[in-house]
This record gives C-alpha cells, sequence and structure tokens, in this order.
C-alpha cells in the first residue's frame, strides 16, 4: 500500500481563538490518538492539500511530528467550514505495527452484466462499501468487483467477492453485493394495469353522467 509523508508541529495552546490563528496562518488544526500518547498538533494546509486530491480515511500517512519522530498514522475524521468547504481540522488515528484494524472500503464495480446485455434485466447495487479487517498495510484503496457474468435473476454476494491477501471481509457472506432483475414482468403488469384503468374511466364516466341525468329529472 502506498504510503503519503506529512509534517506536523505540536501545538500547546487550545480552544477555538488557538484554532483561528493557526488557520488564518496556513495551518490546519489536528489530534493524534489511539496510540501511547494522545497530542495536538497542526499541519501545513498547502502541504496536505498537495498531497490529498481528496480525503481518504483509508490512506496510510507517515506523520513525522517536528522534534518526536515519525508515526504511521490514518485520517478517522475530519471536519470541513459549511460554507466555504475548507479543511478546519482533522482526527488521525495513530496505528501499531502488527495490530489489525477495521475500516471500510468502497467497492469499484467493473463491467456490464450478462443479464443486462442479453437478456435486458435491470441492474440493482445493493453495497456501495464493505467493512474489513486486516493489517495498515494491507488496506486496499478499493475492492474491484466483477459484475460481468452475473444472469438475468441472478445475484453476486459478499463470498463471492475476491478479497486482496490479508484482507477479511467482516459482512455477512450472504449479503447480496449486486443482482440482476428481469423488468418485463414488472412492464407486463404496468401495461395491464394501463388497460384496466383506462378501460375503467368511460364506465365510471358514464355512471357519472347517467346520475346526473336522475339528478336533474328528480328535480324537476
Amino acid at each position: 500500500m502506498e504510503k503519503i509523508a506529512l509534517a506536523g508541529k505540536r501545538r500547546n495552546e487550545s480552544g477555538k481563538n488557538s484554532s483561528r490563528r493557526l488557520r488564518a496562518a496556513g495551518r490546519i488544526p489536528a489530534v493524534v490518538y489511539g496510540g501511547a500518547t494522545h497530542l495536538s498538533l497542526s499541519v501545513d494546509r498547502h502541504a496536505f492539500e498537495s498531497s490529498f486530491k481528496q480525503v481518504s480515511v483509508n490512506t496510510l500517512i507517515d506523520l513525522t511530528i517536528e522534534g518526536e519522530g515519525t508515526r504511521e498514522v490514518l485520517i478517522r475524521e475530519y471536519q470541513r467550514d459549511k460554507v466555504r468547504g475548507m479543511l478546519i481540522h482533522l482526527d488521525f488515528y495513530e496505528v501499531m505495527k502488527g495490530h489489525k484494524l477495521r475500516t471500510r472500503v468502497p467497492l469499484h464495480f467493473e463491467g456490464t452484466p450478462v443479464g443486462v446485455r442479453v437478456d435486458k434485466g435491470l441492474l440493482e447495487t445493493h453495497l456501495y462499501a464493505i467493512e474489513i479487517e486486516c493489517e495498515p498495510k494491507d488496506i486496499p484503496a478499493n475492492i474491484v468487483v466483477d459484475i460481468s457474468e452475473i444472469a438475468l435473476n441472478q445475484a453476486l454476494h459478499v463470498r463471492d467477492l475476491h478479497l486482496p491477501e490479508g484482507v477479511v471481509s467482516l459482512e455477512s457472506g450472504d449479503a447480496v453485493v449486486a443482482l440482476v432483475s428481469s423488468v418485463h414482468d414488472d412492464e407486463g403488469a404496468g401495461e395491464g394495469a394501463a388497460e384496466t384503468d383506462a378501460s375503467a374511466v368511460p364506465a365510471a364516466s358514464a355512471q357519472k353522467t347517467e346520475a346526473r341525468a336522475q339528478e336533474k329529472t328528480s328535480k324537476k
């Protein structure tokens, strides 16, 4: 798994005013937890945004803290300014070598199901990410799912996924990832319903017309 190097500086002050000053100076307030010590720090905004085109919670980072060495961390949470969209806080989780961790990884679908190509079925996607367990070095950016062999009225389950070495799924093996359903029955039912409704309209109209005529006669 590819790592990203990032530098941080310890911060001794806390609170909203301190965080505002850091952001004004082009830095992002952050914390590191999960290891032996919990510490507060900041990272350079430009350096962070240059390394991360998009924030990913599954990217392993070599975080070098000035004067304190390097720690392996993951981004656990992040906050953005609701108006401007800029990052305003980062939570790093320190990972310990030899210790497995749990995280969610997105599924990346490839191919067009045979049930769609040949039988004109409808693809239904039920899962877009799964929870896994593995060592930090084995965390995949995503899990590739080949859906090209899903036939009409068949499903692909979690147990059918090809996971990278060292990665274990924590989802139920019976959970449906994607399936191809038939749309012909639904379309036929829709057409039948439409025909029934269409034939019912004149009858209903005739009954209303007859009722109005009877009402007028009774009034006379």
